[in-house]
């Protein structure tokens, strides 16, 4: 893990700001565990990727991390945080909520023609993230159902109800 170096306690908008200083012994040893794993196994320097995030509510044992698939693990309820290993901070809620698909951005909302979700309490956010799926994924779920779908009723039979 690179050494903490010290910072100026104004952070200015926009301004990069490494937190790894707030983060405590066992989320460390997390981190410093599979970013060991990350360098042996892809031969890339962990703090450079910036795909690379962590789940530090686990163990280092379980790798619940992005660094195989490329893609965020599966949103939890607890007060587990993913880290952003070469972004020294970890996601907040409203990243989190717009990798599932919510708009909460003014980009995002313009695509979807849908106004802007507004995030005014970050833990309430969290909580809505930790336990929904990405709006897009459930559409074409709900797709495939409907399509699948068969009436059990003939349609002659269904007419006369």
């Amino acid at each position: 893990m690179p050494a903490l170096q010290s910072s100026d306690p104004k952070v200015q908008p926009g301004q990069k700001i490494d937190l790894t200083c707030l983060l405590n012994q066992r989320e460390r040893g997390v981190i410093r565990t599979l970013s060991k794993v990350y360098q042996t196994k892809f031969r890339k320097d962990p703090w450079k990727d910036p795909d690379l995030f962590i789940f530090v509510g686990d163990s280092a044992v379980r790798k619940c991390w992005s660094g195989t698939s490329g893609r965020l693990p599966t949103f939890r309820r607890n007060s587990g945080k993913f880290w952003g290993v070469a972004h020294r901070r970890w996601l907040t809620p409203r990243e989190k909520m717009a990798s599932l698909g919510f708009p909460v951005s003014s980009q995002q909302s313009m695509a979807m023609g849908v106004p802007i979700l507004g995030i005014s309490e970050n833990r309430r956010a969290s909580h809505i993230a930790g336990n929904s799926m990405n709006f897009s994924s459930i559409g074409v779920v709900e797709l495939v159902a409907l399509s699948c779908f068969k009436l059990a009723v003939p349609a002659d039979k269904l007419a006369a109800l």
